[in-house]
């Protein structure tokens, strides 16, 4: 399948062998042009989530660590919790598989010295004595993103201020969030219409 032209909004493209043009929306023409670097792998990190005993996370010098023992896991650090705070214990597995899962923009391409010194630094270590480790330093050159490495490769990636910002929150990642009385099950529109078995799967 082949672009032929540009017609307003639109592409006119044809199948290889076939004469008939066809008219595709901008999103469906621009799927045509990728690149090889289009189908590269953006994932960052690469460890087993199931073996972690120790999940570190500094910012601005401020250290964060939750650790796995006989008990579950716990904060270690900082010593004294911020008053009012509330340890979930599932947040630390959850935060864990997102960390996993982390995928980068794309490639940085020029990288300056956007990792001189990172502002950000997530670390696990498993139980077979491995750490890894995701850098994120400053923003790139001439762009909004801010450059990442992870263990995955040797390669400097791209990651959002959103994706910056969430492994900035420390402490704040592992806090129990509550869910505001009127979000309840029962006040969920439309919740009653259901049939009685797909409902009670949803609560």
């Amino acid at each position: 399948l082949t672009a032929v032209e540009k017609t307003g909004a639109m592409t006119a493209v044809r199948l290889e062998g076939n004469p008939q043009v066809w008219l595709v929306q901008p999103f469906a023409a621009a799927y045509l042009k990728r690149t090889l670097d289009d189908f590269r792998d953006l994932s960052l990190m690469n460890f087993d989530a199931t073996k972690a005993t120790r999940f570190a996370i500094t910012y601005e010098g401020k250290q964060t660590v939750a650790t796995k023992g006989k008990n579950g896991w716990q904060i270690t650090e900082p010593k004294t919790l911020p008053a009012g705070f509330d340890f979930d214990v599932n947040q630390v597995e959850a935060q864990l598989n997102q960390f996993k899962n982390l995928h980068a923009l794309g490639l940085a391409g020029e990288v300056g010295k956007a990792l001189a010194k990172p502002a950000v630094t997530v670390e696990v270590s498993t139980d077979d004595k491995k750490t890894v480790a995701l850098k994120i330093g400053d923003k790139l050159p001439g762009l909004s993103d801010f450059a990442a490495t992870g263990n995955a490769d040797a390669l400097v990636y791209r990651l959002n201020e959103a994706q910056r910002q969430q492994w900035s929150r420390g402490i704040e990642l592992f806090k129990k969030v509550s869910m505001p009385p009127n979000l309840g099950m029962n006040n969920i529109q439309g919740l009653d219409q259901l049939p009685p078995d797909v409902r009670r799967q949803i609560e």
